[in-house]
């Protein structure tokens, strides 16, 4: 187990989750769930989307790891410690990479305003990130991030499942 991540551009909704008897099974759609209460949502409501363009799809690592890999890239960027990111959360809220750690989701969506904001961070940390990461794997999770919040900064959403 851990956690995927599908990134679709132009996302369209075509069905609530509840049973649609109009539904096409034979669609490839995705189901989402946006965690609630969360503003990296950008207004996206649960239901069954499809992308008639681009998505792509990664599998990040396990929990552990990916917990491991934001946090991380979240206290070096800021220099943060561990304990102070969960003493005040509120302080360090719109710093960069802020929205991987507040909240620490193992599922849910970042919307498309949301998602273009991420990969323009990450895009301007990208030299910075390949030094404090270290780890190989947690570099080509940080440039599959980048691919995916670009994919989906074209009207679209990143799943976190």
């Amino acid at each position: 187990m851990g956690l995927d991540v599908i990134a679709l551009s132009a996302a369209m909704k075509i069905s609530d989750l509840k049973e649609d008897p109009n539904f096409e099974h034979s669609k490839k759609y995705f189901d989402v769930i946006p965690a609630p209460n969360c503003s990296w949502n950008d207004g996206i409501t649960a239901g069954k989307y499809v992308s008639p363009q681009e998505h792509f799809h990664f599998y990040a690592g396990s929990y552990s790891s990916c917990d491991h890999f934001r946090l991380l890239l979240f206290m070096s960027a800021n220099k943060i410690s561990q304990d102070d990111i969960y003493s005040h959360p509120d302080k360090y809220q719109g710093l960069p990479f802020s929205q991987l750690v507040y909240p620490l989701m193992d599922t849910g969506v970042f919307g498309p305003t949301t998602s273009l904001s991420l990969f323009k961070m990450f895009v301007k940390y990208q030299d910075f990130a390949k030094q404090v990461l270290g780890n190989p794997g947690h570099y080509l999770v940080y440039l599959n991030f980048t691919s995916a919040f670009r994919i989906a900064s074209n009207n679209g959403m990143v799943i976190l499942y």
